[in-house]
């Protein structure tokens, strides 16, 4: 999906997306996003992080009453085209 408007944090964003069998994710935010978006500052314990953003510096944040609880992070590098196997997701995440 090129040029997919979407939002975090009252912020929009537009990014290319791959539509992926995610099951209960809604999506993977990568680590070229991350890149695009450097330097940042994440504060894990409270579940934000500052990126910049057009100029000025947006904190993104989860929410706070489920954050310590729900909060998954994933990262795993992909390459295009590579064959990457599918890992089983722990229960007590799905």
């Amino acid at each position: 999906m090129p040029q997919l408007l979407w939002s975090a944090g009252g912020v929009n964003f537009v990014d290319d997306f791959k539509i992926l069998q995610l099951g209960s994710y809604n999506g993977i935010i990568s680590l070229d996003w991350l890149e695009k978006h450097n330097p940042m500052v994440t504060h894990w314990e409270q579940g934000w992080l500052s990126i910049p953003y057009q100029g000025e510096t947006v904190i993104l944040h989860g929410d706070e009453a489920t954050f310590h609880t729900t909060a998954l992070l994933e990262l795993q590098l992909m390459k295009e085209a590579a064959v990457v196997p599918k890992l089983p997701v722990p229960v007590e995440i799905r």
